[in-house]
């Protein structure tokens, strides 16, 4: 079984709402510990496991305890699971790109401080004789940025974003460089499908998503199995 760890992000694997419609909706925040959805229907070696709105920066010490918790809850065993993390996307959507503008931080250095926190999860789950394989985030869309004032503005559903789509973007391209680089460095197989999203200018293809943050299960779920075949799990 490959147990697919994040946040809503995650059920691109299982064929779960927001991405797909496969298998039920699970409640990501449930118990303070998330939900694992059903496997997916026509993969069923691929669960999505919620851990809650996961965010990067501080994985290690929030989040850790999560997939320990679904760790033994499922059963998942060393010697034939795999363990696969989507997290990242809410960082490179809004926190990463509001803190390097709001503090006047190269974005470089923000996105290098979020991984390095993160990728402590993975150097002691590695260290343990799990199998890990990291997921690149995905392109943002390209709909306008929002200042802090228009997020309580009812009128966006709680849809926050920081910057232009070319600013995020480029958080993202950053994001998935410094991942593969550490994961080449430690061992760790890192997959992505971030440069199919894009154009030529490193700019989204809406036709994937199917709303602000959200790929659809469809058009994209492929390009994940490619992903999943090249590092050898499937």
């Amino acid at each position: 079984m490959i147990y697919c760890f994040g946040n809503s992000h995650a059920s691109i694997f299982s064929g779960a709402p927001p991405c797909g419609n496969l298998v039920p909706k699970a409640n990501q925040f449930k118990d303070g510990v998330g939900d694992a959805c059903h496997p997916n229907p026509t993969h069923p070696y691929l669960q999505t496991v919620y851990l809650g709105g996961a965010l990067s920066y501080n994985f290690t010490t929030k989040y850790l305890p999560n997939v320990y918790h679904w760790i033994r809850r499922l059963g998942a065993q060393k010697d034939r699971d795999v363990l696969l993390f989507c997290v990242g996307e809410i960082d490179c959507r809004w926190h990463l790109p509001k803190k390097s503008d709001l503090q006047n931080i190269k974005s470089e250095d923000v996105v290098k401080e979020c991984i390095d926190r993160f990728f402590e999860s993975f150097k002691i789950l590695k260290s343990e004789g799990w199998r890990i394989v990291v997921c690149g985030t995905q392109p943002t869309t390209t709909l306008p940025g929002l200042g802090i004032e228009d997020i309580e503005d009812k009128r966006y559903n709680g849809e926050p974003r920081w910057g232009d789509c070319d600013f995020r973007n480029g958080i993202c391209l950053t994001w998935n460089t410094y991942m593969k680089k550490l994961c080449d460095e430690n061992g760790v197989s890192f997959i992505s499908i971030y440069d199919r999203l894009v154009d030529e200018n490193n700019i989204t293809k809406q036709e994937y998503f199917k709303d602000y943050c959200h790929i659809i299960y469809d058009k994209c779920f492929p390009m994940f199995l490619d992903e999943l075949k090249r590092v050898g799990v499937i």
